[in-house]
């Protein structure tokens, strides 16, 4: 017991002494390691040129003609998407790295462990040139989906009758759909501007003479 003494008071002091500043900072760190895994799926996804594996389920039960058109939005997507396949596996790549190095700096830095901040270092820089390089295709793409969405789903629309009493109503499921994407790109595009951030932020804040005290 009394050898296990001096650990445990020494665990504690470490914990009492991070700032919660830097706790805050590596629960962000892991929370966007799981981000970046999901990236990584998804530029997986990009490099074999579709971007819905699960077509076939998301088919099931639904309409002949919503088949036709969820076919013929998918293959527009995926002929946007082509061009972005090598370009997509780099992303798959990186973003594994990425995830790798930012549960390795979290739980490292938690600790207190002077390599944390190290790996930290290296994995935002990485970050920053993850997500740049993913700025490029994510806009690209978003707005071939918006217009192949919007050009089946208006086609689609004007092929059906408005109910009784309702008349306009395509144009406005066709707007309300549009705002919908738009806000979805919007988004997109917005988290990867807030990573960006963070990374940038992250590499300041560890750089300070107060948190790499805490290190040595």
């Amino acid at each position: 017991m009394s050898a296990l003494a001096p650990s445990s008071a020494a665990a504690a002091t470490a914990g009492s002494a991070r700032p919660s500043t830097l706790t805050s900072l590596c629960i962000i760190g892991l929370a966007l390691a799981v981000f970046a895994l999901l990236a990584a799926a998804t530029s997986v996804s990009g490099a074999f040129g579709s971007s819905n594996p699960f077509q076939s389920l998301s088919e099931l039960g639904q309409p002949a003609e919503v088949v036709e058109m969820q076919r013929a939005m998918q293959a527009e997507i995926n002929a946007a998407m082509a061009p972005w396949a090598t370009w997509y596996a780099v992303l798959s790549g990186l973003n594994l790295l990425l995830a790798a190095g930012l549960i390795a700096g979290g739980v490292l830095t938690l600790r207190l462990r002077r390599p944390g901040v190290e790996v930290y270092w290296l994995t935002f820089a990485l970050g920053l040139v993850t997500d740049g390089l993913a700025i490029v295709p994510t806009v690209a793409v978003q707005r071939a989906t918006f217009a192949a969405i919007d050009g089946q789903l208006g086609r689609l629309l004007a092929q059906a009758q408005s109910p009784p009493g309702m008349p306009g109503f395509g144009e406005t499921m066709q707007g309300i759909m549009r705002a919908s994407m738009i806000a979805g790109a919007a988004f997109a595009v917005l988290m990867i501007l807030g990573k960006l951030g963070f990374y940038v932020w992250g590499s300041w804040y560890l750089k300070q003479p107060r948190i790499r005290s805490l290190f040595s």
